[in-house]
Protein backbone atom coordinates (compact mmCIF):
# COMPACT_ATOMS: atom_id res chain seq x y z
CA UNK A 1 0.00 0.00 0.00
CA UNK A 2 2.77 2.42 0.92
CA UNK A 3 4.57 2.08 -2.41
CA UNK A 4 1.40 2.52 -4.44
CA UNK A 5 0.50 5.66 -2.49
CA UNK A 6 3.97 7.12 -3.00
CA UNK A 7 3.81 6.35 -6.72
CA UNK A 8 0.32 7.85 -6.93
CA UNK A 9 1.94 11.09 -5.81
CA UNK A 10 3.78 11.06 -9.13
CA UNK A 11 0.42 11.27 -10.88
CA UNK A 12 0.47 7.72 -12.13
CA UNK A 13 -2.85 6.61 -13.60
CA UNK A 14 -3.79 4.84 -10.37
CA UNK A 15 -5.78 6.99 -7.96
CA UNK A 16 -4.72 6.94 -4.33
CA UNK A 17 -8.37 6.93 -3.29
CA UNK A 18 -8.66 3.28 -4.33
CA UNK A 19 -5.78 2.33 -2.04
CA UNK A 20 -7.19 4.35 0.85
CA UNK A 21 -10.60 2.71 0.49
CA UNK A 22 -8.98 -0.72 0.21
CA UNK A 23 -7.03 -0.10 3.40
CA UNK A 24 -10.26 0.85 5.14
CA UNK A 25 -11.95 -2.31 3.90
CA UNK A 26 -9.04 -4.45 5.11
CA UNK A 27 -9.18 -2.78 8.51
CA UNK A 28 -12.93 -3.33 8.68
CA UNK A 29 -12.46 -7.05 8.00
CA UNK A 30 -9.70 -7.20 10.66
CA UNK A 31 -7.03 -8.19 8.14
CA UNK A 32 -4.92 -5.26 9.32
CA UNK A 33 -5.37 -3.04 12.34
CA UNK A 34 -6.91 0.38 11.84
CA UNK A 35 -3.81 1.96 13.36
CA UNK A 36 -1.49 0.22 10.91
CA UNK A 37 -3.71 1.07 7.94
CA UNK A 38 -3.95 4.72 8.99
CA UNK A 39 -0.19 4.98 9.57
CA UNK A 40 0.73 3.39 6.24
CA UNK A 41 -1.82 5.46 4.31
CA UNK A 42 -0.85 8.73 5.97
CA UNK A 43 2.86 8.03 5.50
CA UNK A 44 2.46 7.02 1.85
CA UNK A 45 0.47 10.11 0.92
CA UNK A 46 2.81 12.38 2.88
CA UNK A 47 6.00 10.96 1.35
CA UNK A 48 4.53 11.08 -2.17
CA UNK A 49 3.49 14.71 -1.75
CA UNK A 50 6.85 15.69 -0.21
CA UNK A 51 8.75 14.10 -3.09
CA UNK A 52 6.70 15.99 -5.66
CA UNK A 53 7.15 19.22 -3.69
CA UNK A 54 10.92 18.63 -3.52
CA UNK A 55 11.13 18.04 -7.25
CA UNK A 56 9.19 21.25 -7.91
CA UNK A 57 11.53 23.23 -5.67
CA UNK A 58 14.59 21.84 -7.46
CA UNK A 59 13.14 22.56 -10.88
CA UNK A 60 12.23 26.11 -9.85
CA UNK A 61 15.79 26.75 -8.61
CA UNK A 62 17.27 25.58 -11.91
CA UNK A 63 15.16 27.79 -14.14
CA UNK A 64 17.45 29.57 -16.62
CA UNK A 65 15.81 32.99 -16.23
CA UNK A 66 16.34 32.93 -12.45
CA UNK A 67 12.95 34.49 -11.83
CA UNK A 68 11.55 33.50 -8.43
CA UNK A 69 8.05 34.76 -9.16
CA UNK A 70 5.42 32.08 -9.59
Amino acid sequence: MFAVLVLAGFRLPFPEDVVLLSAGALAHRHVVSIEAAAFVCFSGVLVGDLVIYGVAVLVKRRRPDGDDAA
